[in-house]
């Protein structure tokens, strides 16, 4: 949708989400380089970040 010209306001509508998320996930999974958005390099980095995350231990 951003590629196509439609406003962060404009897909935050049409998708049910706050202007905010778009926002977010526009910058923390944008490419670096080219400065655009594409779905699958967001894909990855979500997998990434999920496996660079602590495991949680329990003491019980």
């Amino acid at each position: 949708m951003k590629e196509q010209g439609c406003k962060q306001k404009d897909i935050a509508l049409k998708i049910g989400k706050d202007k905010s998320v778009i926002s977010r996930e526009l910058s923390r999974n944008c490419d670096k380089r080219s400065m655009e958005y594409k779905a699958d390099l967001a894909q990855r980095k979500y997998q990434q970040r999920q496996r660079d995350k602590p495991k949680h231990i329990s003491f019980c």
